[in-house]
């Protein structure tokens, strides 16, 4: 990898010219630094699929699981789920809201603590089948233990102080302002304050709980913030698969199949800030609902 960026050359002939042991240290030292950037910044993440179809694995001397019983297992100090084949399971969520990367680990921080929400972003139709890619996002924002630990004053990350999507990662730092009490939830408010473009000073809040994140600012009503726990997953559904509208609901509408719900999503939702409830066998949509959110602020 050196020699493809040209740097080993190069480097051979300062170090020729170099006198002091220290100053051929240093520049070891940089070496050492240069390589590890190269490999970070030139890494690639793949897409996800979700799906049950997954390696078996080995047991060890110290399994003492009963290898028959689906769920969570603990392998040489490593906790898998596995389902009733004894397999586990890798690029997919478990039924208690966690997120498995392709070697089936988890992380805290790609757990489902609110609603599970399906936000579809692409889809392409192979024979009467849907493969559409999309984000797996929580409507929560963590565990409420935890967020009832922080006071005012202390940092949380929310989305950009003048962003007003919906479907978004958590990347910027904000001060807690105040706690109030939502549904009986203890909530964290965030305040922060901006001149636009027209120079009118904007007020910009966000609040959250283990339920439900939602920013508000002037001039705009209330939205929902959907928390992204993995992002470009590949979920499966038949054509005809009916989807459950919102409308629908009230009696305002047919239902329709998912293939009609994707034709009037892609025409009516350019920003790709709409979401599905869903319910999945694997990698497949078995059942889609569209909710409430989906028209707020």
């Amino acid at each position: 990898m050196l020699k493809q960026y040209g740097i080993f050359n190069s480097i051979g002939k300062v170090i020729i010219k170099m006198k002091s042991w220290k100053k051929i240290i240093i520049i070891g030292l940089n070496i050492v630094l240069m390589m590890n950037t190269v490999n970070i910044s030139f890494g690639a993440e793949k897409s996800r699929i979700c799906s049950y179809l997954f390696e078996s694995v080995e047991q060890s001397e110290d399994w003492k699981t009963d290898i028959t019983a689906a769920g969570w297992r603990q392998v040489d100090g490593q906790w898998y789920f596995f389902n009733q084949d004894s397999n586990y399971l890798t690029n997919t969520l478990t039924p208690d809201g966690y997120w498995l990367d392709e070697y089936g680990h988890y992380n805290e921080q790609k757990r489902i603590y609110g609603k599970c929400v399906f936000n579809p972003t692409n889809y392409v139709k192979v024979g009467n089948q849907l493969l559409i890619t999309g984000n797996i996002c929580d409507t929560g924002y963590a565990k409420q233990q935890e967020l009832d630990n922080l006071y005012s004053g202390n940092i949380v990350f929310t989305p950009g102080l003048n962003y007003s999507g919906r479907v978004c990662e958590l990347n910027t730092m904000q001060v807690i302002d105040k706690i109030v009490y939502e549904d009986g939830l203890r909530t964290l408010v965030t305040y922060a304050s901006y001149y636009d473009e027209r120079g009118e000073l904007m007020e910009h809040r966000y609040y959250i709980n283990a339920q439900k994140i939602y920013g508000e600012s002037t001039y705009s009503m209330p939205w929902p913030v959907y928390r992204v726990i993995q992002k470009d997953v590949i979920l499966v559904a038949d054509s005809n698969t009916i989807f459950s509208s919102e409308k629908e609901m009230y009696g305002d509408e047919m239902p329709m199949t998912m293939e009609s719900c994707l034709e009037n999503w892609t025409a009516y939702w350019p920003n790709n800030d709409y979401v599905w409830e869903i319910e999945l066998n694997g990698n497949y949509i078995h059942k889609a609902v569209d909710i409430g959110l989906n028209y707020m602020g």
